[in-house]
């Protein structure tokens, strides 16, 4: 493991592990502090965004940083929604997995205010479910998704609706 390939894994996986529980710990439990924890959500994501601007600034796209860096980095982008112009140069320079990249992509492109190709972004409608925000070929999205190694567009609703029942339940339990 070269040391770029060490920083990497390391900085980006401390900054994952603050990103995640920011996102699905305490905060989500204690209902009353669900406001205070929405705060340092988007503090975590303004910070996250100027360490890896910073990086790229001085290091360049950091592609060769093994497997998990770059997964790890994906997830740190894909929160990136006030900084849509990294979200972009990110899936223009980098060289993430066929299936953080379709992730991305359709994050970039919903955030365009244009319909998503892969279907993995999603929005709560009135009733608490989870839909696929519009999608520009539904008929090819199980092809798309099959391509790049996800699961189906109903397998991956079923799943984003049994996962948000089960954090609502936890959120609501305090």
């Amino acid at each position: 493991m070269n040391i770029m390939t060490f920083f990497a894994e390391n900085l980006f996986g401390l900054m994952v592990f603050v990103d995640q529980l920011t996102r699905k710990g305490i905060g989500r439990i204690i209902r009353k502090y669900q406001r205070f924890f929405g705060w340092i959500v988007l503090l975590v994501d303004a910070i996250n965004g100027l360490v890896i601007s910073l990086v790229i600034a001085i290091c360049g796209y950091p592609n060769g940083i093994g497997e998990k860096g770059l997964h790890r980095l994906w997830l740190l982008v894909q929160h990136q929604d006030k900084r849509k112009q990294l979200q972009e140069d990110m899936l223009k320079h980098m060289q993430f997995s066929a299936k953080d990249n379709a992730y991305l992509t359709d994050r970039v492109l919903v955030n365009q205010k244009r319909k998503q190709i892969y279907g993995t972004q999603f929005f709560r409608g009135e009733d608490g479910i989870l839909r696929p925000k519009p999608i520009a070929d539904k008929d090819r999205c199980n092809e798309l998704r099959r391509s790049v190694g996800l699961e189906s567009l109903e397998e991956y609703s079923k799943r984003m609706n049994k996962i948000n029942t089960v954090q609502s339940h936890n959120h609501f339990r305090a």
